[in-house]
């Protein structure tokens, strides 16, 4: 007689139940349960404090603390020694005998400083990072002597702390969104970064307020603060950001790795508002195009002798630079009753208010604008200078490409072509504007395409996207003089809705590419253990009707300890799932009818009962009633052992079929498209496509898994559905074009800089020299 496992004495008959297996490695185990462990209590709303955070969290805050001393204390040295001679060359060239003694007095004072300081902003810094971990379980970060002061400070410190977070907006985002997951996803405020600009800025204030110092000193001060300290933290923030990537903190997806050991994909974070797009440019080249364009823009001199045509739904929109040509005169300007910004001014707000929603056309949104304005500028008798009609030509091209971007929907594009008389009279104001990066209504501008292209107006409506561009678009036509500042306050109202439309579509993506990765977790655990479990059973003959007990109980046993046990096959409810599923396999084996073979099997009995209890965690709740019956089976074939039996093969069938049920069909063609998977082969984590479902609807969707995963999981931008391809199914959807790609790393390239390359492009009779991403 022989048991499964060596052959020879009696004990080698018995199976290999064993007690002295290894204890697993805690390492990962442990810090995953606390990851999860915190993460449920952050879902439940009650966030944990920092003494509970995962051990990884707390020694990347701490690597992060020591980083901030180490980087700042040799800066802030210099910064005094750049003081000293900064203060000294002013004196110099200072006059005045009395604001000489003032500036060295002040110096003086500040020299006097230089250790207590020192030492009172290496405390201040880890004040920073106590009350932020302090804050864990109680709410906000309360108000630190850091940052109180920065409200009553005046202009200096706070346009510092603007222009610094401006500088590292793109690592700030990120560094923002990790440590919220540390406060359970309450987002975190600059204020209450650790070392962050408001910080250290804050700092800074608190030694300046104590000196007696001038105005003019202080913002000299403030200046060399800004060279020597503010300006050099490029990498450190850098740093700040991947340390808390390292340590798990990746708010936007956290997925498993893959049963096998093999290694998760990583999550795409989502782009901050400097990443919605690409700059082409860099500012001479902007210059330099738009000179080129004005150049070309001269028109034949002839008088106004032409009415406004009426705008026809869906008719293509004349320019108004067509309708209306010039006399070439300047000295007309003069003699009008109105200028033409007057006119463009009073049409802007007089003129018809086209409402979202529609459905009305684009082109026939922008012929209406035009049309308003011909009949505007024929009934004052107002002839065009030349420079008028060049500026006129520019911005009706100008719209023009805005109405035709392939990447903006209809809905979008009708709400943005209502810019066109606010942007027609901030061109004629300033044309330079269309150059220069950092003016607002240029920012604008770029900002409402690419906030427009990533969204959707009519996808986002959920998300307020739509009637924001609205509230947009009513606010500059409205307004009673449109200065750069209106642009600038449209900009940041704007820009801080669609950060919180960001915010809200992450975390909802988050828990749907969740669920997402857990299905298809499940798969690999379901075809692992039924893998696993055809090679126990092969060359096994259990009795006739145990098939469910030995197929669709043990398979989902083996399949809840894979999904639920951080080291597998490695762990130790597997190994003893293992070994308990050989005992009773062995004890239906056909043998003698022996009182040592009844010995032997009562003893196996034992410890397949035990084992059975201990797995009841695992789907084998009824453990007692599945030991009855393997009881009743062993005493049938005992009594009877000519009782029916299943063979093995039969038994690997029934497995194979439930996988096929459960598992998507695979393309039956293995090898991709040509074209196809060449474009596929380039996707990136946060690429941009738009996909049209069956039922006709059209969706943009972000990539947010790696495509070594093996596959590709798409979220839509408001993170509200989710849905996974395989290479040859998003293949075989880009040929029959229910998949466009739209930018294949998330970014587009800034509105107003591809306007110009194009327009460029199209004036010079040559091809356009940037065409950016491919728009399907």
């Amino acid at each position: 007689m022989t048991g499964p496992g060596n052959s020879g004495s009696r004990c080698s008959t018995r199976p290999p139940f064993s007690n002295s297996c290894p204890p697993p490695s805690r390492t990962e185990a442990m810090q995953e349960h606390e990851v999860e462990r915190h993460e449920e209590a952050a879902a439940a709303g009650t966030v944990p404090p920092a003494a509970a955070w995962p051990s990884a969290w707390r020694e990347a805050l701490e690597d992060v603390r020591r980083t901030a001393r180490l980087r700042l204390e040799p800066r802030i040295q210099q910064l005094f020694e750049q003081a000293e001679l900064g203060l000294i060359d002013l004196a110099a060239r200072t006059e005045d005998e009395a604001a000489q003694e003032r500036i060295f007095t002040g110096m003086a004072a500040l020299l006097g400083r230089r250790d207590a300081w020192l030492r009172l902003c290496l405390e201040g810094i880890d004040q920073g990072f106590d009350a932020f971990a302090a804050a864990a379980g109680d709410g906000a970060v309360q108000g630190t002597a850091l940052a109180n002061g920065m409200a009553a400070h005046g202009v200096p410190a706070r346009n510092l702390v603007t222009r610094t977070v401006e500088r590292y907006r793109a690592s700030l985002h990120g560094i923002r969104t990790r440590l919220a997951v540390m406060h359970g996803g309450r987002p975190i405020r600059d204020e209450e970064i650790p070392a962050g600009p408001v910080q250290l800025v804050g700092l800074w204030q608190r030694l300046l307020a104590e000196l007696p110092l001038t105005r003019r000193l202080s913002m000299v001060l403030y200046v060399l603060y800004d060279r020597h300290v503010l300006r050099t933290l490029t990498g450190f923030y850098d740093e700040y950001e991947r340390r808390l990537a390292q340590a798990g903190l990746l708010p936007h997806l956290r997925p498993g790795g893959a049963a096998g050991g093999e290694g998760a994909p990583q999550a795409a974070v989502p782009p901050s508002l400097d990443r919605l797009q690409a700059p082409e440019l860099a500012p001479s080249e902007r210059h330099a195009l738009l000179s080129t364009l004005l150049a070309r823009s001269e028109a034949p001199e002839l008088p106004v002798a032409v009415a406004a045509p009426p705008a026809v739904a869906g008719a293509p929109a004349p320019a108004a630079s067509e309708v209306l040509s010039p006399t070439g005169d300047e000295l007309f300007a003069g003699e009008a009753e109105e200028g033409l910004q007057g006119v463009v001014d009073r049409v802007r707000r007089e003129g018809p208010a086209t409402a979202a929603g529609t459905g009305e056309a684009p082109q026939a949104i922008l012929a209406a604008e035009r049309g308003a304005l011909c009949a505007a500028l024929v009934d004052a008798g107002r002839p065009l200078a030349g420079v008028d009609a060049a500026l006129l030509g520019l911005a009706d091209r100008l719209f023009d490409c805005l109405c035709e971007d392939a990447t903006l929907d209809p809905e979008a594009r009708g709400i943005l072509a209502r810019l066109y008389l606010p942007y027609l009279q901030a061109i004629l104001d300033e044309v330079s504007l269309l150059a220069r990066e950092e003016h607002p209504a240029h920012r604008l501008l770029n900002l409402l395409v690419a906030a427009a292209r990533r969204w959707g107006a009519r996808q986002a409506q959920e998300g307020n996207l739509a009637p924001l561009l609205n509230e947009a678009v009513q606010r500059l036509r409205s307004e009673e003089r449109l200065l750069p500042t209106v642009f600038e306050e449209v900009f940041e109202g704007i820009a801080s809705r669609v950060r919180e439309l960001e915010y809200r579509s992450a975390a909802v993506a988050q828990r749907t590419l969740e669920a997402l990765e857990g299905q298809r977790r499940l798969e690999i655990a379901r075809h692992t253990a039924r893998a696993h479990l055809a090679r126990l059973l092969e060359g096994s003959r259990p009795p006739s009707g145990s098939e469910y007990f030995f197929t669709r109980i043990w398979a989902d046993a083996f399949t809840l300890i894979l999904l639920r046990e951080a080291e597998g096959e490695r762990s130790n409810p597997w190994q003893q799932a293992t070994r308990v599923l050989k005992g009773i396999l062995w004890t239906l084996e056909p043998r003698e009818a022996d009182e040592a073979a009844h010995e032997d099997r009562e003893a196996v009995n034992t410890l397949i009962a035990a084992g059975l209890r201990d797995l009841s965690r695992y789907g084998l709740r009824d453990f007692e009633g599945w030991f009855d019956r393997i009881r009743a089976w062993q005493e049938a074939l005992a009594q009877e052992p000519g009782v029916p039996r299943v063979a093995s093969q039969d038994l690997v069938a029934l497995l194979e079929e439930d996988e096929a049920e459960s598992q998507p069909r695979e393309d039956a063609e293995a090898c991709l498209p040509g074209e196809a998977g060449a474009r596929i082969g380039v996707l990136q984590p946060g690429a941009l496509v738009e996909i049209t479902r069956e039922e006709g609807t059209r969706r943009r969707c972000l990539l947010h898994v790696d495509p070594a995963g093996g596959g590709y999981q798409f979220a839509d931008v408001l993170g509200t559905r989710a849905e996974a391809f395989r290479p040859a199914a998003l293949a075989a959807a880009l040929e029959a074009g229910r998949v466009r790609i739209l930018s294949r790393d998330g970014r587009l390239p800034a509105f107003l800089d591809h306007a110009l390359v194009r327009l460029h492009g199209e004036g010079a009779g040559k091809e356009v020299l940037q065409e950016g991403e491919d728009a399907g």
